[in-house]
């Protein structure tokens, strides 16, 4: 079922450089907090757990590594959020 996923997502044109990382059953769920669903960006920054994401995106920025263009296109856009929903101002 998740490989018929995968090899639909990968002939999808929306997405590209899709890569393999790691294939193999899991002792344990590696995000067991975590569930996939689609929300809003200003949903995201406005709802109940706001603070944690805004929290995360700060570690995150903390941890990573020296930017290349998908990283600065991903702070870029998360900057856009913020200032959208006034967490950040520039």
């Amino acid at each position: 079922m998740v490989r018929d996923l995968f090899e639909r997502i990968q002939k999808d044109d929306r997405h590209f450089n899709v890569q393999l990382i790691d294939e193999g059953a899991a002792e344990h769920r590696s995000f067991p907090n975590w569930a996939m669903a689609y929300l809003k960006p200003a949903d995201i920054l406005s709802g109940p757990r706001s603070e944690e994401v805004v929290r995360d995106l700060r570690k995150i920025n903390i941890d990573s590594p020296k930017p290349g263009l998908e990283l600065e296109t991903f702070w870029q856009n998360v900057g856009i959020l913020l200032t959208d929903v006034g967490y950040y101002q520039n």
